[in-house]
């Protein structure tokens, strides 16, 4: 774990500037709630929940909820809420954690601060009802709940004790949230739970269906499996063992057999100006030879629409759009989402809009749909994302055997199944197309959502997830 400075900051850009990325803003706890929020029928009683619900401010000044749980905090964000007087909250979960002193006993709770101090230093705290305290650290590594799997392993899985789909569903749930940073794990845990029902057979696919349903924010977690298995099965497990674990150190690494990996700096020869090739750009300022672009924009205003287009300009080398392609060119259309007659009913109504004929396009578009030939190029593991090989090399030779000068995903997030807020795995992915675009002299297109901007403009800079994407591309719009 790793310790922070002495001094906490007081602003939205001070906590981004430490590393402490996802933020959310907070109700002050004595804003104006708007009428039309249903924190306002809880203002004057015990469950009012100003300084700690998330919320933002309106226009008319007065503050409502906001669907905190999917969003991603960035730079403009931190400037908007500051500006709107929000106070600050951070998000648990992927390696930041809290540790709560829950005792209003003050020399216990001076016992856990120094204690905590002497080990982390001085981090974030929140403090509700005093001397009650959340101390926030950063973790290496993800946090191993020794104690979950013989928590579930002592839970009867019984119609007795899990009358309804709900109960069984809260079980699921409940798991999921115990190991927010580690689903892979999670699933294991509850399919095998699933697999001891007493009274029946749970279907696999069904399981595996329903636990994708799964998401937070999770009212339970994993002290609620540890009451239930200490009720229902107190000779296998009991609550008071759990902070007692000793969390095993993790085993040395097995020697892997590679080889070692040497590298040459390469002397700089400063070659003639005129002998440098220029950027092969193919279509507009958008299309480039060798490079990857990448369009951004909200759901349901013509992206793909737009794509279909440009893919149609290309390949007959006509200008649809008022911009003149460089030539014609091949043109691979790849849509992760829509089935083949719609692609099938977009096309024809794109061509029959700009007066197309077949003999216009010639053999020069070819369109797969997902639903029929996926492209999954990245996916997670337990050990991180991680690139799947035949799939990039797949590509390779699809996009040179049909000599590919343009490919398109549309979306982007249809092309992976990594984390879209992970910086480090959509790097990892951006990387590989930007590869496979130098390696097969193509341009690739990435089709890509932005985030909910609240009604402001939108920018390339509020692309959906990770800033690596953006960051990744020679071109996006």
């Amino acid at each position: 774990m790793n310790a922070a400075p002495s001094l906490s900051p007081t602003t939205f850009a001070g906590f981004y500037a430490l590393g402490y990325v996802r933020l959310v803003p907070v109700v002050p706890h004595n804003a104006a709630i708007s009428e039309k929020s249903s924190l306002a029928l809880r203002v004057g009683t015990d469950q009012d929940s100003r300084g700690k619900a998330v919320g933002v401010r309106g226009a008319d000044g007065k503050w409502f909820g906001w669907d905190w749980v999917p969003h991603e905090s960035d730079e403009r964000d931190c400037a908007r809420w500051e500006k709107m007087g929000a106070s600050i909250g951070i998000k648990t979960g992927q390696r930041i954690v809290g540790i709560d002193a829950d005792t209003m006993n003050l020399q216990h709770a001076a016992l856990i601060q120094m204690t905590f101090v002497e080990h982390f230093g001085f981090t974030p705290v929140r403090i509700g009802n005093f001397p009650k305290a959340l101390y926030l650290v950063a973790i290496s590594a993800p946090m191993k709940y020794t104690r979950l799997r013989k928590a579930v392993a002592a839970t009867p899985n019984t119609s007795a004790l899990f009358d309804t789909r709900e109960a069984y569903r809260d079980y699921g749930y409940a798991i999921r949230a115990a190991l927010p940073d580690n689903e892979p794990e999670a699933f294991e845990i509850f399919a095998d739970w699933c697999t001891k029902w007493a009274d029946g057979i749970n279907d696999p696919k069904i399981v595996a269906a329903d636990w994708s349903r799964f998401k937070p924010p999770f009212r339970r977690g994993a002290p609620w499996l540890y009451e239930l298995a200490e009720t229902h099965n107190p000779e296998a497990f009991k609550k008071v063992d759990v902070f007692f674990d000793v969390i095993p150190e993790p085993e040395e690494p097995a020697a892997t057999g590679q080889v070692s990996y040497a590298l040459e700096p390469s002397l700089y020869t400063f070659p003639d100006p005129a002998s440098i090739p220029r950027r092969q750009w193919l279509y507009g300022d958008h299309y480039i030879r060798g490079f990857v672009s990448a369009t951004v924009a909200p759901g349901g205003l013509g992206k793909s629409s737009l794509t279909i287009a440009e893919a149609l300009a290309m390949a007959s080398g006509k200008p649809l759009l008022g911009v003149k392609s460089r030539g014609q060119f091949r043109v691979w259309l790849w849509n992760g989402e829509d089935p083949r007659d719609e692609l099938d009913r977009r096309i024809s109504a794109a061509m029959q809009h700009y007066g197309l004929t077949p003999d216009d396009v010639g053999d020069r578009l070819l369109v797969d749909s997902g639903m029929e030939q996926e492209i999954v190029l990245a996916r997670e593991t337990r050990n991180g994302a991680i690139i799947v090989e035949p799939v990039a090399g797949a590509l390779i030779s699809a996009l040179q055997r049909k000599k590919i000068d343009v490919f398109v995903a549309d979306p982007f997030v249809s092309s992976h199944k990594v984390s879209e807020n992970d910086n480090g795995a959509i790097d990892l992915v951006v990387k590989r197309w930007a590869k496979i675009a130098f390696v097969t002299s193509s341009s690739i297109e990435l089709v890509h959502h932005v985030r909910k901007t609240n009604g402001e403009e939108v920018t390339v800079e509020d692309a959906r997830g990770a800033s690596a994407l953006v960051n990744g591309t020679r071109v996006t719009h």
